[in-house]
């Protein structure tokens, strides 16, 4: 119960309570008539210590009659001129008075305002208040502040009016507080208020949890907190994440707010972010997201090694300087490892430091030339050899003895051969003796000791009833390939002198007329055998020209020129050089070659025919074999400038240049009489053809052994072989370049059916290449010209046929014709955009007959546009008639080469 402060001094008239100190606050009075005044007495209120300190401000007014205004809610307390005592209800406390004066009674109306008994305050600071009101006014006044109460009155009386002057004692209310809360770490306590009675609640801070759960303190009433042993502990992450090739280091262990730095071992780096820190989400600890970890180092060792060396190539994969990269060496064809020998090796990107790593397992590769790279090479029989080197670029100078030549080489006793990337550009020569010309003796012969060439000897004869007779009748063929003396034998008819015996004359004579006779019926029959012989051979070569060609002399070897050769070597007696566009007979009788001539421009042909011949096969130089077939072997060439035919001198690039690269064609000296044939056939036809889109034939040489057609040289090879190239290099072929090798093989197939020619074989096997892409059409092995009566080739025999290219009226009726050269071509066209891949798959030819009957052609492959296929699709109709053209297929497909840059692609995959 807090004192409330005396009020004897200021209370004129103020009697003691007649409650006890716990009884509601009021007020009472009674009349005084003689005085005409009041007496009073005042009831205060107890502030009691109950919990909570809510308080609302506002009024209550004291049950009463209606009485005077000013005062809100006025309720009269007492009637005039007599006593009354009013009191307020427990939890009210009196806030105010008021009351209006009657002055024909001279007494007041009073009444009172009660107010909310706050809780749990006690007194604060009281004052008087200015006076309240004047005599015979209207009293009306309260405590001001929303914490304050009214503890007492004082007032004066105005005898002259017979009134009382008021003024009120207010005190203020302070709530009773604790101090402030013991601070908790890594927590807080969180109170509504401060007061006694306020609860507050623990709540620890992000990062911590309670050591036990639900903690509070309480403001006691006597100002103080209960204790609390809570407390707020900081989280733990526990375990750092695991990092390949690192580590976290952290300056804080692993509680909560925690930063960790990541480290990398050596030749590597870490990943953002590179630190990681311990947090919390609200219900668990968890290390923030760790970065990708520790990563190569793109740059870590030198990059000098990643460069080929010179002469030379390096593999290191797709990241080539960091840790653990291995750098694949290899020394080109020709050269090896300077000081480790072999042609190839490794080196190995290892940590050093840090900063930077060290290649491993050597120096840094130097590729040198081979110096034995080439075989070992031994001097021929009858011959020696001397070599500068083995290496590549060496070269060895072959020389047959005295009395000796280079075979296939006629005078020439020495012969060249250079290491190239796939050995000697060509084998080692065999010396054959030299040889001189042919003897021959009427009615007679010769017998020779090691046939006509050096140092045979050679003894005339004569046959039976002939007698020899002459200076010179043994020769022998020298060194020089002359013989030592010029026969001069003669065999003349065995003569015995006459008798007189009759029947000694008549034998004679008779046996004479016999002789005559018989060597008589010998030359009509051989003149007869050979006639005959020429008149098939023509019909042959007729059938199989062109209708266009005319008739041309041609040259002949005479017996005295030209070796003899056995039954299967006929050919080679002619001594024609054909050149491009000019065709020879097949036999070469001198008397009957008049009678089959072909046209040529006179610019094409030779006037010397023999000279020239001997002058090219001295000249040709053969290299390194391009590859083989059924139909010859192909070697590299070189044909000196000044021996290059006029109309195939265009394929020179420069006047000056010393040396035309050629291919070679040829064909081994003991193939069977039909391969030579064919290959025969092939070289005068190619000489037939003059188009940039055909490979060109510069020349053939045909008059003796080995037949050799010497052919303009695409560099990079078949088409074919160059598509899967392409595949393992990586080189994609756009839209264009395929559409302009197409457009140059489409040309060309336009200009063979122009001149009546059906090729049979069209298939990019059998295609060339050459720089700026540049597609030929090669391999004339299976043409056949067209005679004018007929549009087509039927076939008469079963061979080996590219059945996969095969139109079908080819596979059933063996008819060949320029529509089904169409179809071969779309085939190649599939090929050329699924990039050299095999037509069919490993299907056979009646399987792939099958398919094709039923309807069945070759998807298109991925690489292909929809719009060409649908071009090459129509190359592949049933009816050969209904299949494009060559100048349509060529103009479609030189439109589309047009769309973009085309690359020289050979050269693409061959560096």
């Amino acid at each position: 119960m807090t004192t409330r402060p005396t009020l004897s001094a200021y209370v004129e008239t103020l009697l003691p309570s007649q409650f006890s100190p716990y009884t509601p606050p009021g007020i009472s009075s009674w009349y005084d008539i003689g005085a005409q005044d009041r007496n009073w007495r005042i009831q205060a209120a107890c502030i009691t210590s109950t919990a909570g300190e809510s308080y609302t401000s506002g009024s209550f007014v004291i049950p009463g009659v209606t009485g005077p205004t000013g005062f809100p809610n006025n309720g009269s307390w007492n009637i005039l001129g007599a006593g009354f005592t009013k009191y307020l209800s427990y939890g009210y406390m009196l806030d105010g008075l008021g009351s209006t004066f009657v002055a024909t009674l001279q007494d007041r109306y009073y009444e009172g305002r009660g107010r909310a008994t706050p809780a749990e305050f006690e007194t604060g600071t009281c004052a008087w208040q200015p006076t309240a009101n004047a005599a015979l006014g209207p009293l009306g006044a309260t405590c001001s502040g929303t914490f304050s109460y009214f503890a007492g009155v004082s007032s004066t009386y105005d005898n002259t009016n017979k009134d009382r002057i008021w003024k009120y004692y207010c005190c203020a209310m302070a709530p009773k507080a604790c101090p402030a809360i013991p601070a908790l770490t890594n927590g807080t306590w969180v109170c509504p208020y401060t007061t006694v009675g306020a609860v507050c609640n623990q709540t620890c801070s992000l990062g911590s949890r309670p050591s036990t759960s639900g903690a509070t303190v309480t403001c006691q009433s006597n100002k103080a907190w209960t204790t609390s042993t809570a407390t707020c502990n900081l989280g733990s992450c526990g375990s750092l994440p695991t990092v390949a090739h690192g580590s976290f280091s952290c300056s804080s262990g692993s509680l909560y707010g925690a930063s960790c730095s990541l480290g990398c071992d050596d030749g590597y780096q870490p990943s953002a972010p590179t630190s990681i820190s311990c947090g919390d989400t609200g219900t668990a600890f968890a290390w923030s997201t760790p970065s990708n970890g520790c990563g190569l180092v793109s740059a870590y060792c030198d990059a000098a090694f990643t460069i080929a060396p010179e002469h030379g190539s390096v593999d290191c994969g797709t990241s080539p300087q960091q840790l653990g990269t291995v750098c694949s060496y290899s020394c080109n064809a020709g050269y090896i490892l300077a000081t480790e020998g072999g042609t190839a090796t490794t080196r190995t990107c290892a940590t050093l430091n840090s900063a930077q790593g060290q290649w491993t397992g050597g120096s840094y590769p130097v590729c040198v030339l081979d110096p034995a790279y080439c075989s070992g090479v031994s001097a021929p029989t009858h011959g020696e050899v001397n070599c500068d080197n083995r290496a590549l670029g060496g070269s060895c100078v072959y020389e047959c003895t005295s009395g000796y030549q280079i075979r296939g080489q006629a005078a020439h006793t020495t012969f060249t051969t250079t290491c190239t990337v796939s050995d000697w550009s060509a084998a080692a020569p065999v010396c054959d003796p030299v040889e001189c010309s042919t003897l021959s003796l009427l009615f007679g012969g010769v017998t020779c000791s090691a046939g006509m060439h050096y140092p045979s000897t050679c003894t005339a004869f004569c046959h039976e009833g002939f007698d020899l007779s002459g200076a010179v009748t043994v020769v022998t063929c020298n060194a020089s390939a002359q013989w030592d003396a010029d026969l001069s034998a003669l065999c003349t008819v065995h003569y015995t002198p006459a008798s007189n015996n009759a029947r000694t004359i008549a034998l004679t004579a008779g046996l004479a007329a016999g002789v005559v006779c018989l060597l008589l019926l010998a030359l009509i029959l051989i003149i007869y055998w050979d006639r005959r012989r020429r008149h098939n051979r023509r019909r042959q070569s007729v059938q199989k020209a062109d209708s266009t060609l005319t008739r041309k002399q041609m040259v002949e070897m005479s017996p005295a020129q030209s070796p003899g050769k056995g039954p299967d070597q006929v050919e080679s007696k002619s001594n024609t050089y054909a050149v491009a566009g000019q065709r020879k007979p097949v036999d070469g009788d001198l008397k009957q070659s008049a009678e089959h001539t072909y046209a040529t421009s006179p610019e094409r042909v030779y006037s010397s025919i023999v000279t020239e011949t001997t002058s090219l096969r001295q000249g040709l130089v053969l290299g390194a074999k391009l590859g083989s077939g059924v139909s010859g072997v192909v070697f590299r060439g070189q044909l000196p400038s000044n021996l290059v035919p006029k109309d195939a001198k265009y394929l020179l690039t420069d006047e000056r240049q010393p040396h035309l690269a050629v291919a070679v064609k040829t064909i081994p000296a003991g193939a069977d009489p039909k391969s030579r044939r064919e290959f025969i056939e092939e070289a005068r036809m190619m000489a037939r053809f003059d188009n940039p889109n055909v490979v060109r034939a510069i020349c053939s040489l045909l008059e003796a052994e080995p037949l050799l057609c010497v052919l303009e040289l695409m560099p990079f090879g078949d088409l074919r072989g160059v598509l899967q190239k392409s595949i393992k290099v990586q080189v994609s072929w756009t839209r264009a370049e395929s559409a302009h090798a197409l457009a140059q093989v489409a040309r060309g197939l336009d200009y063979l059916e122009q001149i009546r020619f059906v090729h049979r074989d069209i298939a990019a096997r059998n295609c060339l290449v050459g720089a700026n892409l540049a597609v030929k059409i090669s391999d004339f092995g299976l043409s056949r010209a067209i005679a004018e009566e007929t549009d087509y080739y039927r076939m008469e025999t079963k061979g080996r046929l590219p059945v996969k290219w095969m139109a079908p009226e080819c596979l059933m009726y063996r008819k060949f014709t320029h529509q089904s050269d169409v179809w071969a071509f779309g085939v190649l066209a599939w090929e050329v955009y699924a990039y050299g891949a095999s037509p069919y798959g490993n299907q056979k030819g009646p399987e792939i007959l099958a398919q094709v009957e039923g309807g069945f052609r070759l998807p298109k492959p991925s690489g292909c546009d929809d719009v060409d296929f649908e071009q090459v699709f129509k190359c592949w109709n049933r009816e050969p008639l209904s299949r494009p053209s060559f100048a349509t297929l060529s103009a479609y497909f030189a439109q589309v080469a047009l769309s973009a840059p085309v690359r020289d692609i050979g050269l693409l995959v061959s560096s």
